[in-house]
């Protein structure tokens, strides 16, 4: 089957080093590719009392388009020399509403979507367009985010082509975030058939929330018992991991750690780990587009797309159709 990936484009260093990161795979053979450009309504940004300034908003925003437009023509033969098989489309109306619409009406397998990393402040203030894509998308989202990026954007100056370049790299540290759901052998599945770098580290871990005695009363001639599951509970998850940690060794080897970890919240506790361990990729799984909405996407991959400093993917392990690549080979630059 021939896989189509969808890649949101924008006119800054984040949409570039998205592009430089696909363009540094190899994809299945006759993989589509369709640069998708969402161009905002501009009106929208006029208050009630303002409306003697849409004639010349309008106008504005017809140029912008035609400027977006060109770009847009520009940057599509530039990718398709390396991939030929690209198409490009220009949309109006809201980001992450047009990027899921489009995908659903393009068959899309996987969405690449560069994102900027934000201070936490910032995270607060606006909503994340990558997590509001992870929740309603119709199919796996990868979002792309390097914290070195964003560490020269702060400092103001001109980023250049080769700064870019520089901080472009395949995944060395590949952190896989699971839980006791039936997707979860798909999604190791998916990452044993992705190509990785031979220097390319796995931490497997499942979070889980700290013990808390189950206390069951149990009378026996009048006299209450009480006792815990949490040992039961324990057991189960270490022996989850460890099938899961075997399944995925007998694809990539022997480079894979796991371990159970215990945090109040899923999502800040996978967050936490990521930062400690230097993850620069994270994988989490989620249910198919035709699974119920409200049950598809769990609130944990919402909340670590919102805030997470490094790249990551959210794979909709049971769906019918999954992109496979690999990385081009580098040497280790750590």
């Amino acid at each position: 089957m021939v896989a189509r990936v969808l890649i949101p484009v924008d006119n800054q260093e984040c949409t570039v080093a998205a592009l430089k990161s696909v363009m540094s795979r190899k994809w299945q053979k006759d993989t589509k590719f369709l640069l998708l450009k969402i161009v905002e309504d501009f009106s929208t940004l006029l208050y009630a009392d303002e409306i003697q300034h849409a004639a010349a908003l309008s106008a504005e925003q017809e140029e912008y388009t035609y400027e977006m437009r060109m770009w847009l023509n520009e940057l599509t033969d530039s990718f398709s020399q390396v991939f030929p098989d690209t198409k490009s489309s220009l949309e109006r109306g809201s980001v992450a509403q047009r990027i899921c619409e489009i995908a659903c009406e393009w068959c899309a397998d996987y969405i690449v979507l560069g994102s900027h990393d934000r201070l936490s402040s910032h995270r607060c203030a606006i909503s994340s367009v990558a997590a509001d894509v992870v929740k309603y998308s119709p199919c796996s989202v990868e979002v792309i985010r390097y914290q070195e990026l964003h560490k020269l954007l702060l400092q103001e100056g001109k980023i250049t082509e080769n700064d870019i370049n520089a901080i472009v790299r395949p995944p060395s540290r590949v952190l896989i975030a699971v839980d006791l759901k039936s997707t979860a052998e798909g999604l190791i599945d998916w990452v044993g058939s992705i190509g990785w770098p031979e220097y390319t580290r796995f931490k497997l871990i499942s979070v889980t929330e700290p013990p808390h005695k189950v206390e069951i009363s149990h009378w026996h001639r009048g006299v209450g018992t009480l006792y815990t599951k949490e040992g039961q509970h324990n057991k189960i998850v270490e022996s989850h991991l460890h099938t899961l940690e075997t399944r995925l060794s007998q694809a990539l080897g022997n480079n894979i750690e796991s371990n159970p970890v215990r945090h109040e919240l899923p999502s800040e506790g996978i967050i936490e780990v990521a930062n400690e361990w230097a993850t620069d990729f994270l994988v989490l799984g989620a249910s198919s587009y035709h699974t119920a909405e409200d049950t598809r996407v769990s609130s944990t991959p919402l909340e670590v797309a919102a805030a997470l400093h490094c790249s990551m993917a959210v794979i909709q392990s049971n769906a019918e159709r999954q992109p496979i690549f690999s990385w081009h080979k580098e040497e280790q630059n750590n």
